[in-house]
């Protein structure tokens, strides 16, 4: 009886743990989890850049389209807009554009005030604010308001 207790606790301990092949898949398993699991957390800081960035473009933007829209047809011909704000690691620029009747579109500030002689009253003024993210992706807001009514 002994023998046999012997014998069997001698098969049990031959073939306990993990083969080398299910160890290999096991970190196999866990490297391709670990992979999925980092790059997600980096699309997730990458999209929260872009976020932070069109919050910002759609900030300025709005703010100049609101001196926009308060400014006699004159002032607005010849107004500059203030610099954008200076957000870390990101650039942005801003085009203000006069929307004539046919569609067609002159840049402002006008070279010249009788440039604008052409544009019916009210007229609408489209801004583009593109901004580059620090990772050097380039993403624009664009929106427009009527100005010029008196």
């Amino acid at each position: 009886m002994v023998d046999d207790e012997y014998a069997c606790k001698r098969k049990r301990l031959g073939r306990s743990g993990f083969t080398l092949i299910e160890l290999m898949i096991a970190s196999g398993v866990v490297a391709m989890s670990m992979g999925v699991m980092f790059g997600s957390l980096i699309s997730i800081g990458v999209l929260g850049q872009v976020a932070e960035g069109k919050t910002e473009a759609t900030a300025y933007m709005m703010s100049v389209l609101e001196q926009v829209r308060g400014m006699s047809r004159a002032n607005l011909f010849t107004y500059t807009p203030q610099a954008p704000p200076r957000c870390p690691g990101f650039t942005m620029a801003l085009a203000l554009d006069a929307v004539k009747a046919d569609g067609s579109t002159l840049r402002l500030p006008l070279s010249s005030p009788t440039a604008g002689s052409s544009l019916p009253a009210p007229f609408a003024v489209r801004a583009t604010v593109v901004f580059t993210t620090p990772r050097g992706h380039m993403y624009s807001v664009t929106s427009t308001t009527y100005a010029g009514t008196y």
